[in-house]
């Protein structure tokens, strides 16, 4: 009987160990995108790496724990015996080279986004530790947590491999959505059908915003102003849904940004069907004085493209 509850009291502390750790160890930054920021010194690439961060004040022995980039695969990567500190860091090279010496995981990162997870195994249970889903990332630009193991994430021009994640005044997350080497996708939903006629009659009748959600990289913001904007055109595009247009993210939430940005202009180049003008104009103009970043976007509202704008900032 004794060692019967012996047994037990074992197996419920080392359940408790396992809880505690799950709780503690987080990808806390990673690079999907590593063109010429930090090199791999096993084969002097310049690999894409993930940072584990552990935030407890114990040390955690990562046998019996895997990264991922594939939900159906949670077991895809193992780590070896390896021990990670309290408070501390680890860099693991994304790199599909797991033969080499080091951590090196047996698969590589998307920039153009995509699935990653830490997971642990005990027995035949597998639980996920951590996971998330990111977007399109820009080169030598990490991803990562802050504070350290926090939930907030943003973009960082300047990384931190192995080390703390730097003050949020390091960043300027709006790089992201001003990259003129893609096209970014907004998705539109207004809470009401007959939204192109209220646009309209909004538009025409002093400028008023409408309610919308907006969907950008799987990321959803519920409440942003949306309305119709410019003059000449408007006016020539105003038989078609391809109309210009202005987002306003504070409009209903005061402390609402995206990336970092208040307001968004979309131009319809209506007059321009090279689409090059106003974003090459843009880019002549900032090598001398400040002016406002340019880049391409498509709109879709309710899940159907409305056309191809010019994004200025």
């Amino acid at each position: 009987m004794k060692n019967t509850i012996l047994i037990i009291i074992c197996n419920l502390a080392l359940l408790f160990s396992m809880s505690q750790a799950q709780q503690s160890l987080v990808i806390n930054e990673f690079m999907a995108e590593n063109d010429n920021f930090l090199v791999d010194p096993t084969d002097n690439n310049f690999d894409d790496w993930i940072e584990i961060y552990n935030g407890s004040s114990n040390h955690i022995n990562l046998n019996g724990y895997f990264l991922t980039d594939n939900p159906s695969l949670p077991t895809q990567w193992s780590f070896p015996e390896v021990t990670i500190l309290p408070g501390g860091f680890l860099l693991i090279w994304a790199d599909n080279d797991s033969g080499a010496f080091g951590l090196h995981t047996n698969f590589k990162l998307n920039k153009e986004g995509e699935f990653l997870g830490l997971y642990s195994k005990s027995g035949a249970v597998i639980s996920a530790i951590d996971t998330l889903t990111f977007g399109h990332q820009i080169a030598n630009v990490s991803y990562g947590r802050f504070p350290d193991g926090s939930s907030n994430w943003q973009s960082f021009i300047t990384p931190t491999p192995g080390e703390a994640n730097r003050a949020v005044q390091d960043v300027d997350s709006s790089a992201i959505i001003f990259d003129d080497t893609r096209i970014h996708d907004y998705e539109l939903h207004f809470y009401i059908s007959n939204w192109a006629d209220s646009l309209t009659y909004y538009y025409e009748h002093g400028e008023e915003y409408m309610p919308a959600q907006l969907t950008y990289e799987g990321q959803a913001l519920d409440s942003i102003g949306v309305r119709y904007k410019g003059n000449s055109s408007y006016m020539m595009a105003r038989r078609t849904p391809k109309k210009p247009f202005k987002f306003k993210f504070d409009k209903y939430k005061k402390s609402q940004t995206f990336f970092d940005i208040k307001e968004l202009n979309f131009s319809n180049c209506v007059k321009d069907p090279s689409f090059m003008r106003e974003k090459i104009g843009y880019d002549i103009v900032r090598r001398y004085v400040p002016a406002p970043r340019a880049a391409y976007a498509n709109i879709y509202i309710e899940g159907e493209l409305i056309g191809f704008y010019v994004q200025v900032e």
